[in-house]
């Protein structure tokens, strides 16, 4: 069955924690995403430190423009216990874990803990999609094609 690595983005694209919010807001816009996990390079690993959301943004957006606070930075937002996968969390785990919680994407972590991905709802949908169309294609492909001929005639046997 598939698994987390089969189905994330392995281009991980990263919000750094000394960032500001208008920079981490302009970062999402930018790169059309929702959330963004929070990470420092270590070495060729990632270090997974949090995630960080367009509602957790506008939440703090809101506040600073109508209370004109300070612009605070991307650490002081994160949410830094995000719920993580396991690279061989299972598609129909990953499913049921989204279809339960309000998450769009999670990272993926490997053994050592280091963030090796991000699979998302859109993921396990596509995967879904495809397995669904590959069975239909097999069932059409088992079936026998009927002679209309002979079913046209079965309707005028009177019994």
């Amino acid at each position: 069955m598939f698994q987390a690595k089969d189905l994330m983005t392995k281009k991980v694209r990263y919000l750094r924690p000394d960032q500001s919010a208008s920079e981490a807001g302009e970062f999402l816009i930018s790169n059309e995403l929702s959330t963004a996990p929070v990470a420092l390079d270590d070495g060729p690993k990632l270090k997974l430190l949090g995630f960080l959301s367009e509602a957790d943004l506008l939440s703090f957006c809101a506040n600073q423009a109508y209370f004109d606070q300070p612009n605070m930075m991307v650490s002081d937002l994160m949410r830094t216990h995000p719920y993580c996968v396991a690279e061989e969390m299972e598609l129909f785990e990953l499913a049921q874990i989204f279809m339960s919680s309000k998450y769009r994407n999670l990272p993926v972590l490997d053994e050592g803990g280091a963030l090796v991905g991000i699979v998302g709802r859109r993921n396990v949908l596509s995967k879904f999609l495809e397995l669904i169309k590959q069975e239909d294609a097999a069932i059409l492909n088992r079936v026998q094609p009927k002679d209309l001929h002979q079913l046209m005639n079965h309707r005028f046997i009177v019994g």
